[in-house]
């Protein structure tokens, strides 16, 4: 929701369009999407996503009112307003395409609430590591792709409708921090004195050990293998399993890179050295691909 259009306001934000206007607390479904100012190519393309596929399947078909970032009508703070309807709509769904800071931060303020959120891109450039490894949405700006967005709309939809359970960087964070002080006190409680406190704080360091480990494996860290700086190749994989991931990273001269979670796995970066050819890379991929099957 940024812009340095010299007809942006004062307080940074894009004037809004002339939308029907919303009442507080009126609308279930919030967008959050980069917006740009009224005609840049970022709103005709928010716009257009908005009409033609999260409008058609959200609001129509499923009954939640549909209201993006820019469309707030209603007088007073609007960085308050769109705070307000991030903690308080049914669902967000979060347009993460160009990796705008309003969007990201947004993102966040709606990971603390641990409510449904969709993620959606249109970028096949990686993801920042604290959203990489959670599921997005691809879609294309072509004629296929807002039916193709809308498919996995719906099928998002119905995910939440059915069974909604917090799942994020923010709420597993917590979640793991709680299972820490629990487990550590726990032991406290049972093991007197001096032992118990070292008992507790080393299975509190142990657990701390294992979210380093586990985040490692959620998202490859460039730390493990060193300089690739010689691996100027890349192509990208789509629904490849996710799996695949850290065992190229472990075994062979590439480098894999989670870009996105997809509904049959994951889109993956695969960038390979110079002196090998687009068919060899895929060829290596493919028996690491046997090689899970096994």
């Amino acid at each position: 929701m940024s812009t340095d259009d010299s007809s942006t306001p004062s307080d940074g934000r894009a004037e809004p369009d002339a939308e029907e206007p919303s009442s507080d607390g009126d609308e279930k479904c919030f967008v959050i999407a980069p917006i740009d100012s009224p005609g840049s190519d970022a709103r005709k393309r928010t716009n257009g996503i908005l009409n033609e596929a999260i409008r058609p399947v959200v609001e129509e078909e499923y009954g939640y009112k549909v209201t993006a970032s820019h469309e707030i009508a209603e007088t007073g703070s609007i960085p308050q307003q769109v705070i307000t309807r991030l903690l308080s709509a049914e669902i967000v769904v979060a347009d993460l395409t160009e990796r705008n800071p309003n969007v990201m931060y947004e993102l966040a303020v709606r990971h603390a609430t641990g409510l449904p959120i969709i993620p959606i891109d249109n970028e096949d450039g990686s993801l920042p590591f604290d959203v990489a490894t959670e599921r997005t949405i691809p879609y294309e700006n072509a004629i296929h792709g807002p039916t193709q967005l809308k498919n996995s709309l719906r099928e998002a939809v119905d995910e939440i409708e059915e069974r909604h359970e917090p799942d994020n960087p923010i709420y597993r964070a917590q979640k793991n921090e709680d299972m820490r002080d629990a487990i550590g006190g726990y032991v406290r409680s049972k093991v007197e004195g001096e032992e118990g406190e070292k008992l507790g704080n080393l299975i509190e360091q142990m657990m701390d050990r294992l979210e380093e480990l586990e985040s490692r494996t959620r998202l490859h860290d460039p730390a493990i293998s060193g300089d690739d700086s010689d691996l100027d190749q890349t192509i990208v994989l789509r629904d490849a399993p996710m799996r695949v991931v850290p065992l190229i990273n472990r075994s062979s001269s590439m480098k894999a890179d989670l870009v996105g979670r997809t509904e049959k796995g994951a889109n993956v970066r695969l960038q390979y050295p110079s002196d090998m050819s687009e068919d060899e890379a895929l060829d290596m991929y493919v028996d690491h691909l046997k090689y899970l099957e096994e």
